[in-house]
């Protein structure tokens, strides 16, 4: 028992420090780039050794449910419905300037973790980017920051000096993916709130 508690705390450390070093990272960065640069990918990962627990858990009264996840919403992020049958959930985030950012929370999507990830960078122009997989609540986390020039999903006109925070939720029940996308000036400004927001996700089973 004792060495289990070292080993949960260890975990919690662990976490801590990845959502810390998540942050720093993003704090006075320029994630634009020019054409002549070469991609910039960093990764690194952190994973468990068995399952999570998949039992249901009481959600706490500060908690909003978003499918079986637990969430604390900060307070100045504004819950709204859905824009498209795809997404479980969406949320406006004002920032200092006029852009309004839009957070969506889909599940469902096909394909592992590798390969949404890898599908994200491909909608940039020679992306700057980095990933991290570690664990946090029981559930393996990937947090994804990228930048350059924004192409979309269709290789629309591409919007120079944009970034994209996003996470992939690993839960018993399947898949959470929170994604954000905005120009990067504001977008990096949101990296703290964004990534203490995923640090409070708890998987909390069918209520």
């Amino acid at each position: 028992m004792k060495n289990q508690k070292f080993v949960i705390n260890g975990v919690i450390i662990s976490a801590g420090l990845i959502l810390a070093w998540w942050i720093s990272g993003n704090k006075g960065s320029d994630v634009g780039i020019s054409s002549s640069r070469p991609a910039t990918i960093q990764r690194t990962e952190t994973r468990m050794s068995s399952p999570p627990p998949s039992e249901p858990v009481q959600p706490r009264s500060d908690e909003v449910l978003i499918g079986q996840l637990g969430v604390i919403i900060p307070e100045n992020w504004q819950a709204e419905p859905p824009s498209s049958s795809m997404r479980i959930a969406q949320f406006r985030i004002p920032t200092a300037g006029n852009d309004q950012i839009e957070l969506a929370v889909t599940s469902g999507i096909r394909g592992g973790v590798k390969q949404n990830v890898d599908r994200w960078y491909r909608q940039f122009q020679i992306p700057n980017g980095r990933d991290t997989t570690f664990v946090n609540n029981n559930m393996q986390i990937t947090l994804v920051d990228i930048g350059g020039t924004f192409l979309g999903m269709e290789a629309e006109i591409g919007r120079d000096n944009y970034q994209m925070l996003a996470a992939i939720v690993e839960a018993p029940d399947g898949h959470y993916f929170f994604k954000l996308t905005g120009p990067q000036e504001t977008v990096s400004s949101l990296s703290h709130s964004f990534a203490s927001f995923i640090g409070t996700i708890r998987y909390v089973g069918n209520q």
